[in-house]
């Protein structure tokens, strides 16, 4: 619930209708706003406070934009390296894909240690067995 909230800036009075949880912040802005007012005054020698208050809110609004573009040049850059990242995983899995499928083109290849003797490159399915039959000794890649 909004309750008022007096706030002290440049010597004047403020009541300031604000959710009792943003209090804080509302506080702390009129910290802020009061420190900029006195170093703008301090630096320019301006006295009207209508002016000081016309430039302060000029400057403080040159440094949110700027903050604004920092944070925006931040986000293009993350989603930048998101994409290429995606776009590595995307090639690793089209690769992995194509050596499965190269894979199952040689299906009789073993890729075992030679139990018995030397390996011939390719084995002929035994008599009586399709690549879908074939003894669990070939590793289907």
């Amino acid at each position: 619930m909004e309750q008022p909230v007096d706030i002290q800036i440049f010597g004047r009075t403020l009541r300031i209708n604000c959710p009792e949880e943003k209090r804080a912040e509302l506080k702390q802005a009129a910290k802020y706003l009061e420190k900029q007012l006195q170093e703008l005054k301090e630096r320019s020698k301006i006295s009207n406070l209508e002016q000081l208050l016309f430039i302060s809110a000029l400057n403080i609004c040159y440094d949110l934009n700027q903050e604004k573009s920092k944070f925006q040049n931040y986000s293009t850059s993350i989603d930048r390296g998101i994409q290429s990242l995606k776009d590595i995983v995307s090639r690793a899995i089209s690769e992995h894909n194509s050596q499965i499928i190269e894979g199952k083109n040689n299906l009789y290849k073993y890729s075992g240690p030679p139990a018995f003797g030397p390996v011939p490159d390719k084995f002929s399915p035994p008599k009586g067995c399709t690549p879908t039959t074939a003894p669990t000794i070939f590793l289907l890649i």
